[in-house]
């Protein structure tokens, strides 16, 4: 339950008026940290 409600979070990161995180940690300076997939996180 609460990993779905953190993947939940993290797919609509990006959606909405509060973006500017996302933004900022999708830009290459930040290693496009943001963009990284769900399956991704959880191979770490």
């Amino acid at each position: 339950e609460c990993a779905k409600l953190i993947e939940d979070i993290h797919r609509n990161a990006g959606v909405g008026k509060l973006t500017s995180v996302y933004r900022k940690y999708s830009i290459s300076k930040f290693r496009c940290v943001a963009k990284l997939t769900d399956s991704f996180l959880h191979q770490l």
